[in-house]
């Protein structure tokens, strides 16, 4: 029994150390919003067949959609929410759009549309739309 905790002890202590190297070494450089937002999505090591927001208000879009939208929403597919793509053929116009995510819904349509977003503003509807829109044909 002696000699196993000795043994414990020991390779606590080596997976301290290399845990310690490990953290000591990583680059911290801090990231923008601007600069994840155009950081292509890789997966598997092949490159990503998605479209890249390039102007800022797409950018500024495609933030807005991971943080507000994305839990429930994709672009082109049904996920829990129907594709965003076919929600803004839906809205035409960029006021009908946040009138839209704004409004408060009563309980009944609380089961059938979108959760309402009021904090979001008549720029932050349009920069949604600018960056959904990149995903149509």
């Amino acid at each position: 029994m002696k000699d196993n905790t000795v043994l414990i002890y020991a390779v606590t202590l080596i997976g301290i150390a290399l845990l310690s190297y490990i953290l000591w070494n990583l680059d911290y450089s801090e990231q923008s919003t601007e600069e994840l937002a155009t950081t292509p999505d890789f997966f598997c090591g092949t490159i990503s067949i998605y479209p890249n927001p390039e102007s800022a208000i797409e950018k500024e879009g495609n933030v807005l959609f991971k943080t507000n939208c994305a839990a429930c929403h994709k672009t082109t597919k049904n996920m829990t929410g129907p594709a965003l793509l076919d929600v803004i053929k839906n809205y035409p116009s960029d006021t009908s759009f946040v009138n839209y995510i704004n409004r408060v819904k009563t309980n009944k349509e609380k089961d059938k549309y979108c959760m309402s977003f009021p904090q979001l503003s008549y720029e932050d509807a349009k920069a949604l739309r600018a960056y959904i829109n990149i995903y149509s044909d």
